[in-house]
C-alpha cells in the first residue's frame, strides 16, 4: 500500500548490542510463573481507552469477499477512465478545472463514506451484532477501497497538475493525509489471504467504537496496527513545529525513541499538520503518525522479527515425559511456545492446543502463535499424555494519548 515519503528526515543511530536469545528451560518439574515484565513489552504501543471486544479469528479464502474487492476496483477503474476522457474531450480549461474538482469532491465524498462504514462496523462488532470473522471481511472490503481511493487521488492529482494556474496541492494532500489509517500493513496481509493470495492466517483482533488493534505472525514478523479515530482532527491542517515534534514523540515513546532500546529514528512531515515518526529498534521498525493539531500519535504499525524478540518470562511446566515452555507476552502479542522431551531436552515436535486452537511445534519444537486476550491455557499433546500451563498476559505499555473532548 503506498505511503507518502518523508520530505524531512532526521536520522540518529545508536549502536546497541543484539537481543538475547532464548534461555533454555529450568530444569525444575514444578509449575512456575513470574511476575517481571519482558522487554518488548516494554515498548509503548497505541492501544485503545474505550470499551472494546476481542478475538483471535482464522481467516482463509473468502468468494463473495474477493468478488466484492474485485467488482469494486473494477467499478473504480472505469469511473477512472470516464474522468480521464471527459478530460481529454473538454472544451477548454475553465471545463477542465471543474472536471478536477468533481473528481476531488467524488474522493472526499468516498472518504467520509468509509469513515461512517468503519464506524458501523466497529460499532457492530463491539456490541456483538457480527461476528470476528465478520468484522476482518468487513475490514479487508474497508482497506480495499481505501487503496482505490488513494489511486484516485494519484489521477486527480495528475491532472490537476495540467490544468494552467490550477493549485489543489494543500487540498489533495489533505485528503491523502484523512486516508491515514484506513490501511495497514495486517490489512493488506488479510486482503491478500482473502483474495487467495496468501495462506490461512490467524488474526487477533481489537476494536472500540474509536479504533482497532489488529496482528499477525506471517512468515518470520510479528506484525501489527493500531488506529484511532478519537485523538485527531482529520480535517484541520493545524501543525506543530518540527522540534515540537520531536520532542512530543520523546514524551510519547521515551524507550522507544529516545533510550538505548533505540538504533535508529526519522521525523518526517507527512502532511496536513501531520508528522509520520520511524523508530527502529532492536525488535525491528515502529513507524507511527503525529497529528500536529492534537499532539495525538492516532495511527501505528509494528514489524519485529520473532527471532529478535526479546521474550517475556517464562511459564514451564513437566508431565508425561514432555516439558512445556510458554513465553509470556501482552494481549494480542506473539506467544512463544516451545516443547522438549524431558529427559534428554531436546526439541520434540508435537501438538499444542493455545485457548483451543492447534498449532504444530516442528522439528525444532518451537511455534509462535498470537496471544488470546486474559488468562491463556497452553497445552502439548503428547504419546503418553498431555501436559498443560495457565499463562497470564503481561501488561503492556501504552501510548498516554487523549481523546479529543
Amino acid at each position: 500500500m503506498a505511503r507518502a515519503v518523508p520530505v524531512a528526515l532526521l536520522v540518529v543511530c545508536l549502536l546497541v548490542g543484539s537481543a538475547s536469545g532464548y534461555a533454555a528451560p529450568p530444569p525444575s518439574n514444578s509449575s512456575d510463573q513470574l511476575d517481571d515484565d519482558g522487554r518488548t513489552a516494554d515498548l509503548e504501543m497505541l492501544g485503545l481507552d474505550s470499551p472494546s471486544r476481542s478475538d483471535v479469528s482464522t481467516q482463509g479464502v473468502d468468494v463473495s469477499t474477493a468478488v466484492a474487492i474485485q467488482h469494486d476496483a473494477a467499478r473504480s477503474a472505469i469511473d477512472r477512465r470516464a474522468f480521464e476522457i471527459s478530460f481529454g474531450g473538454a472544451e477548454d480549461d475553465q471545463e477542465r478545472r471543474e472536471l478536477v474538482f468533481q473528481a476531488a469532491t467524488d474522493v472526499e465524498i468516498g472518504i467520509s463514506g468509509l469513515r461512517a462504514e468503519n464506524r458501523a462496523l466497529r460499532s457492530d462488532y463491539v456490541d456483538g451484532t457480527v461476528g470476528p470473522d465478520a468484522y476482518v471481511r468487513g475490514r479487508v472490503e474497508s482497506n480495499a477501497r481505501a487503496d482505490q481511493l488513494r489511486t484516485d487521488l494519484e489521477l486527480t492529482q495528475r491532472y490537476a497538475d495540467r490544468v494552467p494556474q490550477l493549485t489543489m496541492r494543500s487540498r489533495l494532500e489533505s485528503l491523502r493525509v484523512a486516508l491515514t489509517g484506513a490501511d495497514g500493513p495486517v490489512s493488506d496481509r488479510l486482503e491478500a489471504t482473502i483474495v487467495g493470495g496468501e495462506p490461512t492466517t490467524s488474526v487477533y483482533v481489537r476494536a472500540s467504537s474509536d479504533g482497532r488493534v489488529l496482528s499477525v505472525i506471517t512468515g518470520e514478523q510479528y506484525v501489527r496496527e493500531a488506529y484511532r479515530s478519537d485523538v485527531w482532527t482529520p480535517d484541520t491542517t493545524t501543525g506543530v513545529a518540527f522540534d515540537e515534534a520531536v520532542a512530543r514523540t520523546n514524551e510519547l515513546y521515551p524507550v522507544a525513541f529516545n533510550s538505548s532500546r533505540n538504533i535508529g529514528r526519522g521525523v518526517g512531515e507527512h502532511g496536513a499538520g501531520t508528522y509520520q515518526i520511524s523508530m527502529e529498534v532492536r525488535e525491528g521498525d515502529i513507524v507511527t503518525y503525529l497529528d500536529g493539531d492534537t499532539r495525538n500519535v492516532f495511527f501505528e504499525t509494528r514489524r519485529f522479527g520473532l527471532a529478535a524478540i526479546e521474550q517475556g518470562p517464562a511459564v514451564a511446566a513437566s508431565d508425561n515425559g514432555t516439558r512445556l515452555v510458554v513465553n509470556r507476552t501482552y494481549d494480542g502479542g506473539p506467544l512463544r511456545v516451545a516443547a522438549f522431551d524431558n529427559a534428554t531436552r531436546t526439541p520434540v515436535d508435537v501438538t499444542t492446543v493455545v485457548d483451543g486452537s492447534p498449532h504444530r511445534t516442528g522439528p525444532d519444537g518451537v511455534v509462535w502463535v498470537l496471544d488470546p486476550d486474559g488468562p491463556t491455557e497452553v497445552v502439548a499433546v503428547g504419546e503418553a499424555g498431555n501436559v498443560s500451563v495457565d499463562v497470564l498476559p503481561i501488561s503492556p505499555t501504552l501510548v498516554d494519548v487523549q481523546p479529543i473532548e
